[in-house]
């Protein structure tokens, strides 16, 4: 499909400007639009983010699932499973090498983008994860909760850090 929109593109730039009529202009405008729609998840999406280098597209959704998509084609690179409820919160590590996805189920999973190999649940608040956020330099992970609490996490062992407290209320957001 890539390469039948691609020979369009060059047929209709080459068109002779005498017939950049409306039919032209509309066409163009198809042609030349980045909307993609990416269908794979059964539920609705909670959470995107972008790689740093902007390649591929991470979502996360309420059927408990992490997908990472080719921003260049709309296609599944694939599939994360291993959540038991909403996956509420998605990011990609500074290298571009993990992501991070917070649950409803109490967790955070890092993941490896190149394999999509689970590499650890970090487990330990006692609700919901409801974002999370790499450190600048990716050697920690915070994530937010409904239980009143913010937990910084180190990637490398996946031990807890600090747990932040005294928040009148649950934790929707999170960034260094």
């Amino acid at each position: 499909q890539l390469q039948n929109t691609q020979l369009a593109r060059r047929s209709l730039d080459a068109a002779p400007e005498k017939y950049h009529n409306w039919e032209w202009r509309h066409l163009n405008s198809q042609l030349h639009s980045s909307k993609i729609t990416l269908l794979g998840h059964s539920a609705f999406v909670a959470g995107v983010a972008f790689s740093p280098d902007a390649t591929l597209i991470a979502s996360s959704s309420k059927d408990g699932t992490v997908r990472l998509w080719q921003v260049q084609t709309g296609g599944t690179l694939r599939a994360l499973t291993g959540h038991d409820n909403l996956v509420s919160s998605v990011i990609f590590s500074p290298d571009g090498t993990l992501v991070a996805s917070g649950s409803g189920d109490h967790t955070v999973r890092l993941w490896q983008v190149q394999t999509g190999e689970a590499l650890r649940t970090l487990t330990a608040q006692n609700s919901g994860i409801d974002a999370i956020d790499f450190s600048p330099g990716g050697k920690m992970i915070a994530s937010a909760s409904w239980d009143k609490t913010v937990r910084l996490w180190d990637v490398r062992t996946g031990a807890a850090l600090h747990t932040l407290t005294g928040h009148g209320s649950g934790v929707t957001t999170v960034a260094f």
